[in-house]
């Protein structure tokens, strides 16, 4: 009988084992599932190649840009125009086609102003995949106060995320971001022409022929030294703006340039522009 007790004992004590086992381990899967409930997850995944379009609104008004496969840039396709930079947009195009969001802040949100949605960053990405009618939407929001991340949504759901500073600050980029920096459009190799006039006089003309070499048109005619123009040209290509300072500006003679001291003409090429 003594030895039947210990067995019974030994019984009930490996059956309390058991639940408080499954009951641990069902608090410990519940609090997981809480914690997960907010975690990174993926919004948008796939191939930046198919993409075909790409829309920016902001502050700064509205913009279209479209793929240009035949010169492999973006090119602006809206009302308002200036020489794209292309790097800008791909590298929007890049970050939006793997974006995840680093946690989850609100499901189902009411009130997205809190957020900065109000007036919103909108990015529209367009693909072969999608068609002209189901883009892709990514709205940017405000900073969180430790200005580490930004808030964003997606179209069609109310959740609000924060997502990783970088990206964020990449789709929050400005006008003058957009536009592209470099004077002259074009690389060295493509430069086949240069004219350069003071006081509306021709001091230097020159272009390049067939086999590559230069001659000089004024003031003499003459063959050039092609390593001292490809240096010229590699300068040239390379100048950027520092800063933009006026758009279509009605009066030029408060930059001087209503009667400019020095005028520079390049002609090049860039793709089959």
């Amino acid at each position: 009988m003594k030895q039947l007790r210990w067995v019974i004992a030994l019984g009930v004590a490996a059956v309390l084992l058991i639940a408080v086992f499954f009951a641990v381990d069902h608090y410990t899967k519940k609090k997981e599932e809480v914690a997960n409930i907010g975690a990174a997850k993926t919004l948008f995944s796939f191939y930046g190649s198919t993409t075909t379009r790409i829309t920016i609104d902001n502050e700064d008004g509205h913009f279209a840009f479209d793929w240009d496969a035949d010169n492999g840039i973006w090119q602006l396709v809206s009302a308002e125009k200036f020489n794209t930079n292309s790097y800008a947009i791909a590298a929007v195009c890049n970050m939006f086609c793997s974006l995840s969001s680093e946690k989850t802040v609100a499901f189902d949100c009411q009130d997205t102003s809190i957020y900065g949605f109000d007036n919103p960053v909108t990015i529209k990405v367009y693909t072969t995949e999608t068609g002209e009618d189901n883009p892709y939407v990514l709205y940017v929001g405000n900073n969180p106060p430790t200005y580490d991340a930004y808030y964003a949504m997606v179209g069609g759901s109310n959740d609000v995320y924060t997502i990783d500073y970088t990206s964020g600050s990449y789709f929050c980029l400005s006008k003058d971001t957009m536009k592209n920096a470099y004077l002259f459009d074009t690389f060295s190799s493509g430069v086949s022409y240069y004219k350069l006039e003071r006081g509306g006089k021709v001091i230097m003309e020159m272009q390049a022929n067939d086999d590559a070499t230069w001659t000089l048109l004024q003031p003499a005619d003459m063959e050039l030294l092609k390593s001292n123009i490809d240096d010229l040209t590699a300068t040239l290509v390379h100048v950027t703006v520092s800063s933009f300072v006026e758009e279509n500006p009605a009066d030029l003679s408060k930059y001087g340039l209503d009667n400019p001291h020095t005028k520079l003409t390049l002609r090049g090429s860039y793709g089959s522009s």
